[in-house]
């Protein structure tokens, strides 16, 4: 009897991430070579959070290393949670100093640093995914999509006061943020994803997954105008 493939959630690069055992065997994508060469330059490092590379399986996909725990998809994160995913980030970005391909850029950043992509075991923080969209650029980018998507900046349930709060305690947590260049990178980091989702909606046929695809570019364009109204608040809350 063949080994079973256990379909694994997390991430949305490859197209099939099954688990056999205790590793994961995902396809391979377009940037396969960046990141096997990322993977093992991060291990090198002593980083402890990212998959293992392995090789590659019968099919030529990749083998990676099972990272034990659950992607947090629906589940509000604590704040001891929230700080630990920010060290993290902090550790990823320092790890990846000496990367050959930085090309003179400060860090190698995730792209994609968000609840989806990391991996929560017995309470704590254990693990990030899916370094699939990872390139050279700037730690501040890196660390506003972090609190977009971790805080879910815009979302009207949530006070600004409340916001500007854990915002400090992240910038805290992570060190070595340009408060005044916060809201730019916010910003930033919200077209880029807009352009991507606004793509994604004239690819949609079925009218279901257009629906879906423009309710996800109009909640974007909300989080956008949050950020744009209250800009200096959020450049000055770091003092």
């Amino acid at each position: 009897m063949p080994p079973q493939e256990i379909p694994l959630e997390g991430g949305c690069s490859a197209e099939e991430v099954v688990r056999i055992g205790n590793v994961v065997h995902r396809s391979r994508g377009e940037r396969y070579l960046f990141v096997r060469k990322l993977l093992l330059h991060l291990e090198a490092r002593g980083f402890p959070y990212s998959p293992r590379y392995l090789g590659e399986d019968e099919a030529q996909r990749m083998m990676l290393s099972y990272i034990p725990g659950e992607v947090p998809r629906g589940l509000v994160l604590s704040e001891t949670q929230l700080i630990q995913a920010a060290q993290i980030l902090r550790q990823l970005h320092d790890a990846s100093v000496g990367f050959p391909a930085l090309s003179g850029e400060q860090v190698i950043c995730h792209r994609d640093f968000a609840p989806w992509n990391i991996i929560i075991h017995e309470g704590k923080v254990s693990g990030v995914i899916d370094f699939d969209e990872a390139e050279a650029g700037l730690r501040i980018d890196d660390f506003a999509y972090f609190i977009w998507t971790f805080l879910e900046l815009g979302d009207p349930a949530i006070s600004l006061e409340q916001q500007l709060k854990r915002i400090r305690l992240l910038a805290k947590a992570y060190g070595q943020i340009e408060s005044q260049l916060l809201s730019i990178a916010l910003l930033g980091q919200q077209e880029r994803i807009l352009q991507f989702r606004s793509e994604l909606v004239l690819q949609q046929n079925n009218p279901e997954d257009k629906r879906a695809a423009e309710n996800r570019v109009n909640r974007i364009e909300l989080e956008m105008a949050w950020v744009a109204h209250n800009r200096k608040e959020i450049d000055n809350c770091l003092g």
